[in-house]
């Protein structure tokens, strides 16, 4: 079962190796190159939104997202590169589909992941030169 546990501090460091090991190649794939600095800025980013990712409670990965009355947004997931291909991913959406009728999203062109919005429904309503706009609706 996935569950959400909001972040602390103590979590900041966890974040980060999970960004660089889940996020660099994607980015770098697309001639985005961040330094450290950027990279901590990102996990600072909206930090109060993110979350810790349980299944059967061992944390698999993160994910930071804003939930409204009409949508969430989410800004990031991560799974843990030994915890991918196991559907967990899946299992994420699944359980952020269940707490809302809209779910929001923008994922990297050169990363994997478009595939498995693709698999779970979401439309891809545009996109800009990095990123494509997605959207799943109930």
């Amino acid at each position: 079962m996935i569950e959400f546990v909001a972040v602390t501090e103590q979590d900041k460091a966890y974040l980060l190796d999970l960004r660089l090991k889940t996020m660099v190649e994607h980015l770098e794939n697309q001639g985005l190159f961040l330094s450290l600095e950027q990279h901590q800025a990102r996990v600072a980013e909206h930090f109060e939104h993110s979350h810790l990712v349980l299944n059967d409670g061992q944390c698999v990965g993160a994910a930071k997202f804003i939930v409204s009355d009409q949508a969430i947004s989410l800004l990031q997931l991560q799974i843990a590169p030994k915890e991918q291909g196991k559907g967990l991913g899946t299992k994420v959406l699944d359980a952020l589909k269940a707490q809302t009728a809209e779910i929001n999203l923008t994922v990297l062109k050169a990363n994997p992941a478009y595939g498995l919005y693709q698999r779970a429904g979401f439309k891809t309503l545009g996109e800009d030169d990095y990123e494509f706009h997605m959207q799943w609706q109930k």
